[in-house]
């Protein structure tokens, strides 16, 4: 768990990040973002700094467990922003804590869990120690993989690959897949009271900008905002989303 101290007047965000990404690949965004925000990170099982669990978990489990940490932590009401993954990771604590989570942000993802689209072999070459080493090959490989700023900055896109690879177990991420392997928030977006602010990439691979249109023709109290990049550009150059995320969470 990771807490970025900011002004307890104003609302926390807590951050959610995707598979097999710890709490620390979200630090460029968090640097970026306003300081008042005071922003909670938490690392799932087999990530980062958190300890493997064995046991396979779905997503409501494990929306359950954020829940009761942010309740021992004294947070009685936060907003949530989840990445990818964690987007649906987002909308799960959105709907099993309708009175602690007050506003939602959901970047690259949508009503289900997109596993990348790449071969398994191919897959294997992008995580492995050798190919970590030639950066050059891991960035092209990373921009085919999620597009937008990826594609154009192939040498901090390789660093983020890096990161996430370095920091996650493998039984870890497995479970994360795991996890989301059949869950969809199809049915209970309509049921949302909550103001949701949708990203998604015009240039994103892993998520199609149809996913985020289907999220907000679902939820009630939405609002969708398609930009020109891809699926990790909130990691790779954040400012153009920063913004729209700031006002979106400054709003009465």
């Amino acid at each position: 768990m990771h807490i970025s101290r900011g002004d307890r007047a104003r609302t926390p965000l807590l951050v959610c990040s995707g598979i097999g990404a710890p709490a620390q690949l979200m630090q460029g965004f968090i640097d970026r973002l306003d300081p008042a925000i005071e922003v909670i990170r938490v690392d799932p099982p087999g990530v980062g700094r958190s300890p493997t669990d064995l046991r396979p978990y779905r997503l409501p489990e494990l929306a359950w467990a954020v829940i009761r940490l942010l309740k021992d932590l004294g947070y009685d009401r936060v907003d949530v922003l989840g990445i990818s993954w964690g987007g649906a990771l987002a909308q799960q604590i959105a709907l099993q804590a309708p009175r602690r989570c007050r506003r939602l942000v959901v970047v690259s993802s949508g009503t289900s869990y997109s596993p990348p689209p790449l071969a398994p072999g191919a897959l294997r070459q992008l995580t492995s120690r050798r190919m970590l080493r030639r950066t050059g090959l891991l960035g092209t490989l990373a921009g085919a993989m999620y597009g937008g700023k990826a594609r154009a900055n192939p040498a901090v896109a390789a660093h983020v690959v890096k990161v996430q690879t370095l920091a996650a177990r493998p039984v870890g991420s497995w479970e994360q897949f795991v996890a989301g392997l059949g869950w969809t928030s199809a049915w209970f977006l309509p049921l949302l009271n909550q103001r949701i602010l949708i990203l998604n990439g015009t240039d994103d691979p892993v998520v199609h900008p149809i996913q985020g249109r289907l999220v907000s023709l679902l939820a009630r109290r939405s609002e969708l905002h398609l930009y020109r990049g891809g699926h990790l550009d909130l990691l790779i150059e954040p400012r153009e989303l920063i913004g729209e995320i700031e006002a979106f969470l400054a709003r009465p």
